[in-house]
């Protein structure tokens, strides 16, 4: 996503709190930070993924930063990105695990694509077998935080396991809130059993929604 540089807005001294809020509510008002006009979000996405994550999420910004910052480390919970749909608004696309295609979805042709431009990027080979994810903290220090982790099944689709963990430090999930970091450490391994696939493309603005 998109967001101010790391100095704007200069004029920002007080502390902004998010207490228990829904992770949708928490992106649009960092849109609104950025100086977004309402008119320019999408709001049906906005709602559809407040519906799809009933998460309560906290976090406070102590000081002027980049907001940017900010929201890409909450995507890293979301497994997901910001961008512009084909209206000019702002929308969030995220890892739909269990979706099928849309059979109303419009086609890309040879036409339709910048010859060149197209990049294959075939995903993980190796499945990490442990995804740690660490909340109710601070820092880097494993030791300030609670931590929960879940090991992979034998339902991998990948036969080669590497004995590393994927580790997460959360600023954003409370530390009564284990079930939520379940949730996230579940997304973060199914999306490695699964088998990351992802093409990209230059080609007109209509068909910026398919960029996940």
């Amino acid at each position: 996503a998109e967001a101010p540089t790391p100095d704007y807005p200069p004029e920002m001294t007080e502390e902004i709190h998010y207490e228990r809020m829904n992770p949708a509510r928490i992106k649009r008002d960092l849109l609104q930070r950025a100086r977004i006009r309402p008119s320019k979000i999408n709001n049906a996405n906005f709602e559809a993924l407040e519906s799809a994550f009933d998460w309560e999420l906290s976090h406070v910004i102590e000081k002027p930063g980049s907001l940017q910052a900010v929201d890409t480390e909450l995507n890293r919970h979301l497994l997901g990105f910001q961008v512009v749909d084909e209206k000019g608004k702002w929308r969030f696309a995220y890892a739909e695990l269990a979706a099928n295609p849309d059979p109303d979805t419009e086609s890309l042709g040879g036409n339709d694509l910048i010859v060149g431009s197209e990049a294959f990027y075939p995903g993980r080979k190796h499945l990490r077998n442990v995804v740690a994810v660490l909340f109710g903290g601070r820092g880097s220090d494993d030791k300030q935080y609670r931590g929960i982790q879940i090991d992979y099944d034998q339902a991998s689709e990948k036969a080669n396991k590497e004995h590393a963990p994927d580790k997460l430090h959360s600023e954003f999930i409370p530390i009564d809130s284990p079930g939520v970091a379940a949730a996230v450490a579940r997304r973060r391994l199914n999306l490695q059993k699964q088998g990351v696939r992802m093409i990209e493309w230059s080609t007109r603005l209509k068909f910026a929604y398919l960029q996940i």
